[in-house]
């Protein structure tokens, strides 16, 4: 089986995706809120009835990135921080009251987590402040989280959470930098060499990293995608896993394979999604599924 966090990673990208498509096929907010909550409660109880399958874990996290994206379009940003921490807090109340199955809960808390941290970043550098002011924020609301993850406001989620969102205001100010398309490849990678001895020394070499890899994957795919065509890096990446000489480069390529297949599955569904969006998007999440047990 593959690791938890490459697994999450991967369950990540593919259910951000599958959101993407789904507000292109249901632009409505609450229909496509409806829509999404609905096939994550009919596929937990799946779940809780013993079938054994990821849709639960995808569904839900197709679920929570549609709420934060509802969260995150409109109002100021500090009030948009507050509902994202709310929503995860929620999420957290989930899972410790027992609400979920034991296998789909810490999945879909870790993916929430993921999620949070680039919703919450995208936030902080949308505001048009100069870009000192986000890069000491983040940081700065993530010690915040640890300072009080104690007797006061127990919730190692919401610190997590935060930590990657201090982890990803970097890396997108360091990105935008940066040429388009294949020459962003030897930066991502050189950025990830430079960042493991960092988190080693900071003691961050658990789902900190993990969330640092998921980043570089997504980042991989896409300029791989924009400078070869998607069903050429869906070629391409997969033999950059096969020869990648390191365990961490043959995680990033793993993970960037998968986000490359997944496009290009959802790209050669999307024409039947949007004329029909409940079986076109049941079909993807099947196939998304099929994609995951492959690659495991």
């Amino acid at each position: 089986m593959l690791a938890a966090g490459i697994q999450r990673a991967v369950q990540v990208l593919i259910s951000r995706r599958v959101a993407e498509v789904l507000l292109l096929a249901i632009p409505a907010l609450h229909l496509r809120v409806l829509v999404t909550c609905s096939a994550a409660c009919l596929a937990t109880l799946a779940a809780q009835a013993g079938a054994a399958s990821v849709l639960p874990i995808l569904t839900l996290s197709i679920a929570t990135s549609t709420m934060l994206s509802a969260v995150t379009s409109a109002g100021s940003a500090g009030i948009t921080i507050v509902n994202l921490c709310m929503l995860l807090l929620a999420g957290e109340a989930l899972v410790r009251a027992g609400l979920l199955p034991s296998k789909v809960a810490g999945p879909f808390l870790g993916n929430a987590k993921y999620l949070f941290g680039d919703a919450a970043a995208r936030v902080l550098l949308s505001v048009g402040w100069p870009p000192t002011i986000p890069l000491l924020l983040a940081p700065c609301l993530a010690g915040v989280a640890y300072h009080y993850n104690g007797e006061h406001a127990p919730s190692p989620a919401l610190a997590e959470a935060l930590l990657n969102t201090a982890l990803e205001v970097p890396r997108r100010l360091f990105l935008a930098g940066l040429p388009q398309g294949v020459a962003r490849l030897p930066s991502v990678v050189a950025a990830l060499c430079l960042v493991r001895p960092i988190y080693i020394h900071l003691g961050l070499m658990g789902p900190a990293y993990e969330f640092a890899l998921y980043s570089a994957a997504d980042e991989l795919s896409s300029a791989m995608q924009m400078e070869l065509g998607t069903p050429i890096a869906a070629l391409a990446l997969p033999t950059l896993y096969l020869v990648a000489p390191i365990p961490a480069y043959r995680a990033l390529a793993q993970i960037a394979s998968v986000a490359a297949v997944t496009d290009l599955v959802i790209g050669s569904l999307q024409s039947a999604t949007r004329m029909d969006p409940v079986p076109g998007l049941g079909a993807v999440l099947v196939l998304m599924e099929m994609i995951l047990h492959l690659a495991s």
